[in-house]
């Protein structure tokens, strides 16, 4: 068993992958939106700033942060610091509720038999996201990145494949249709 899933900012996708094949799916309207809302409101912060710290400073399990400041913002003239683990300890309670959840909805599968899981979409950058899964599922956790060129974000790796899926789908139906004039094409080519 693989379970896909996908951290979006307002949900969670999980797709079980049985023996390579897709055999079902669930979402759950949990993501690491509120991670993001929570710093925003504590520290009056715009949600930008906000989800830029979590994705790229936050830390799930917040044992490991370090006390020096990682953002400085004015307002009013009021200068303010954040540390990361200021931060780690600001999402530590809605990541501990989104572990919960998740562990909820795979338990029955990792129980019944040997499972991965794949970590995508825009929430798979978070550090420390995969060794906490792991711990929480006691199964092996990583993070999918696209090493496609020009496709770097996880965030797109769903559009990417979707793309992958409609350029065979159209080989196999044979359909050679295209937006582009193929004689004018050929000629200025």
């Amino acid at each position: 068993n693989v379970i896909v899933l996908k951290l979006e900012r307002e949900s969670t996708s999980l797709a079980l992958l049985h023996e390579g094949r897709f055999a079902s799916c669930d979402v759950i309207h949990q993501g690491y939106g509120s991670w993001i809302a929570k710093v925003a409101d504590k520290v009056m912060l715009p949600l930008d700033v906000a989800s830029r710290l979590v994705m790229f400073n936050g830390r799930i399990r917040p044992e490991s942060c370090k006390s020096s400041p990682i953002y400085i913002w004015s307002t009013n003239g009021v200068t303010s610091t954040i540390s990361e683990q200021e931060l780690c300890d600001m999402i530590k309670e809605p990541a501990e509720r989104w572990l919960e959840e998740i562990s909820k909805a795979s338990e029955p599968i990792v129980s019944s038999m040997k499972t991965s899981v794949v970590i995508t979409g825009e929430g798979a950058e978070i550090e420390g996201l995969a060794d906490a899964l792991q711990q929480v599922l006691g199964c092996n956790v990583k993070r999918y990145f696209p090493e496609t060129l020009g496709v770097r974000s996880a965030a797109l790796t769903s559009v990417l494949g979707m793309f992958y899926v409609y350029a065979d789908t159209r080989m196999v139906l044979g359909d050679t249709d295209s937006c582009v004039n193929m004689e004018q094409f050929t000629k200025s080519v």
